[in-house]
């Protein structure tokens, strides 16, 4: 008489089924007989063209359809992004005095580490002030700038905003030439609901605001146009940081600069259109 068979019932012969089909195999049930091994052994063969031969490759060809839609959104980011820009970079073409009316805002998290390698960005904004040249006219207004994402920065999503003021003091008595001039003063408030830092304890930020301005107006010889950028103190693990930290620049755009720049911008604008077309 040969060994009692381990199968106890069809039901219970489910578990081996199951677990041979599925490339488990515990091993806790086994067959003993020659005819029940082929037929175990076909069912493990069975399993692996039937399941894990067609996961593989649904697998492969999810993999390839997932990349090509990420391709399609990187492409459509980065077509939104270019867009975005030519309408940013539009008036600041056609007219280089906007220069001076432009803020930019950028927010880091900044760590207490020698060096800016270790700043990770947090979003920046954009606004334009309003300098009046009327010198009887001054101004002070606030802005608050919602935080935007800038992908070519930091591949990160971003949120919170940045409140700040200006005085705006016009100057009455200028040379010949001159088109706006005085005296700006940029106050950096305070911001609010600042990204979360995964990999700090608290998970809030050691903020500080970058502001740039554009008080001087572009070189008359060559038309080059540089940026004052000034930086805030640190405040340390804290989302809804408050500075209060005031910046001034002395305003003085003259319109010779402003001449040979929009010179520039229209030349560069005019080869760029010819190399499009020479290229069609």
């Amino acid at each position: 008489e040969g060994s009692p068979s381990p199968f106890k019932s069809i039901p219970h012969s489910f578990w081996f089924a199951l677990v041979t089909a599925t490339t488990v195999g515990y091993g806790d049930v086994t067959p003993l007989s020659l005819a029940g091994r082929v037929l175990a052994g076909f069912s493990m063969v069975y399993s692996l063209c039937v399941l894990a031969l067609p996961i593989g490759v649904i697998g492969s060809n999810f993999d390839a359809v997932w990349r090509e839609y990420d391709r399609g959104k990187a492409g459509e980011r980065v077509m939104r992004e270019r867009a975005t820009q030519m309408v940013k970079e539009a008036p600041l073409i056609l007219d280089p005095l906007a220069y001076s009316r432009r803020l930019v805002v950028e927010v880091f998290h900044s760590p207490p580490m020698p060096g800016d390698d270790n700043d990770i960005f947090l979003g920046e904004a954009e606004a334009e002030m309003y300098l009046s040249p009327d010198c009887q006219e001054k101004v002070e207004r606030r802005i608050r700038m919602p935080l935007r994402e800038n992908r070519a920065k930091r591949e990160r999503r971003v949120a919170g905003e940045v409140l700040v003021s200006y005085l705006w003091i016009p100057e009455c008595k200028s040379e010949a030439g001159v088109v706006i001039a005085g005296e700006l003063q940029v106050t950096v408030i305070s911001a609010s609901g600042l990204s979360a830092i995964d990999w700090t304890p608290s998970g809030r930020p050691d903020a500080r605001v970058q502001l740039s301005l554009w008080p001087t107006s572009p070189s008359s010889a060559d038309g080059s146009l540089a940026p004052q950028v000034v930086s805030t103190a640190v405040v340390l693990d804290d989302a809804s940081p408050t500075w209060e930290e005031s910046f001034g620049a002395a305003v003085r755009w003259h319109k010779d600069g402003v001449r040979v720049r929009r010179d520039q911008e229209r030349e560069m604008r005019h080869s760029s259109t010819g190399d499009r077309g020479s290229i069609a």
